[in-house]
C-alpha cells in the first residue's frame, strides 16, 4: 500500500506538459538531460515505457544487507495498482517483478518519472500477464532476489 501511495504522489507531482525531447543515455535509457527526467515521456508507447523501465531496473543496484533493503517493481497489477493474478499490467521481464535495492530505485529520478508515466497511462491496458504476480523479496548473499506468487494456490491477502 505504501508504494501505491508513493506512486500516486509521484504521478501528482509530475508535469506532463510539453517540453524538449530528452536525450538517450549511453545505455539506451532516457537520462533526463533534455529538460527534466519526465520531458517527452508522453510520446512513448506503453511498450516503450516498459522497455525503458526494464533497462533502468537492470542497471539499478541489487546489493543488500537485509530483505528490507529490497523491493519488487513492475509486477502485474490491476487497474487500481493492486497486485493481481487476473491479467495485470506489467513492465518487468519476470512475473514476480524486478528485484532492486529500494533506496537506489527511489533515488533514480528517471525511473521515478518513467514509473509515474507508466502508472498514469498503462495500468489497465492490454499489456497484461495472467496467472502470476509478485511473491516475496529476499536478500541472498548480498543480492536482492524476488519470487513469483503462485496464483494456483490459495490467494494471499492483498492479491486478487
Amino acid at each position: 500500500m505504501g508504494r501505491f501511495v508513493l506512486a500516486v504522489m509521484i504521478v501528482a507531482a509530475c508535469d506532463h506538459g510539453g517540453g524538449p525531447a530528452i536525450d538517450a543515455a549511453t545505455d539506451g535509457t532516457f537520462d533526463g538531460t533534455g529538460g527534466g527526467p519526465d520531458a517527452g515521456l508522453g510520446s512513448l508507447t506503453c511498450d516503450e515505457l516498459a522497455a525503458q523501465l526494464r533497462a533502468r531496473a537492470a542497471a539499478t543496484s541489487r546489493q543488500c544487507s537485509a530483505p528490507s533493503d529490497c523491493e519488487l517493481d513492475g509486477y502485474p497489477v490491476d487497474f487500481s495498482g493492486t497486485p493481481t493474478c487476473n491479467c495485470g499490467a506489467t513492465w518487468s521481464s519476470s512475473c514476480g517483478g524486478a528485484a532492486v535495492n529500494a533506496a537506489a530505485w527511489a533515488a533514480d529520478a528517471t525511473a521515478g518519472a518513467l514509473s509515474a508515466e507508466w502508472i498514469a497511462r498503462c495500468i489497465g491496458g492490454t499489456n497484461g500477464v495472467c496467472d502470476c504476480t509478485r511473491g516475496t523479496v529476499s536478500c541472498v548473499d548480498g543480492t536482492c532476489r524476488g519470487t513469483t506468487y503462485d496464483c494456483f494456490h490459495p490467494f494471499d491477502a492483498g492479491v486478487r
